[in-house]
């Protein structure tokens, strides 16, 4: 699993494979956070999770915590998403939802279009050789 943000939208996009998918009904799944820029930086971890009753604290359908380092740069993201995404993620292979500043995109990489589950793919090969 890897994520990102987008720098020019704030998007936020998590990146899970079939496995993943399947873990997340019952466990949190962390990753790596990527420069989207240069993919094989690393810039910090990553996780999701369903947490439907932190959601609805929210009154969102996902919700997105950052953190940044000390030189306001980005070093983690967590997403977490209610029962209901996680069910989009299984029927059609992804999930978006905006949360007023920013859309989540929650990808299995396994379901995508070819050449987007190509270049995911490739992404994900060399961040296993960082």
């Amino acid at each position: 699993m890897f994520a990102y943000q987008c720098k020019e939208n704030n998007d936020i996009f998590v990146i899970l494979n079939n496995s993943e998918v399947e873990k997340l009904k019952t466990d949190t799944i962390c990753g790596l956070l990527i420069d989207i820029e240069n993919q094989e930086k690393v810039i910090g971890t990553s996780e999701i999770k369903i947490d439907t009753n932190y959601c609805r604290q929210k009154m969102e359908i996902t919700v997105s915590d950052m953190c940044k380092s000390e030189d306001e740069k980005l070093n983690y993201i967590g997403v977490s998403i209610m029962d209901s995404g996680y069910q989009y993620i299984i029927e059609r292979g992804r999930f978006e939802s905006h949360e007023g500043w920013s859309h989540t995109h929650v990808e299995n990489i396994d379901k995508m279009e070819l050449f987007l589950s190509l270049e995911y793919k490739r992404i994900s090969e060399k961040l296993k050789k960082n």
